[in-house]
């Protein structure tokens, strides 16, 4: 991977997101950004990422020794990986979940 990864279009922020899926995915997936924003929603969320399983993309960062600093807080495995295709499919703010077990994204 290089870096920076960057996703236009996606942004953190803190809002009311929850709503139902069309289809649920097998896996959980975190979708974050190495910004303080999301490494409060890793701390507060943590205990249910682990118990779903979940892995965590890191859709902005700026180098690998950011994800070095942001794996520190996290208990998931996480990788950077740009997110276009998350903009078009859940919208364009991070964090959130995309949560198999309920079928539901949600922040």
């Amino acid at each position: 991977m290089t870096f920076p990864v960057e996703t236009p279009g996606m942004q953190a922020a803190i809002g009311v997101i929850d709503r139902k899926l069309d289809y649920a995915p097998l896996r959980s997936i975190a979708i974050i950004g190495a910004d303080e924003i999301s490494r409060q929603w890793l701390t507060i969320n943590e205990d249910y990422l682990r118990s779903l399983g979940a892995i965590g993309i890191v859709v902005n960062v700026e180098s690998f020794e950011q994800l070095e600093i942001l794996r520190q807080y996290s208990s998931i495995p996480l990788m950077a990986l740009p997110g276009a295709w998350a903009v078009d499919h859940y919208g364009p703010v991070y964090p959130i979940l995309i949560d198999a077990r309920a079928g539901r994204v949600r922040q």
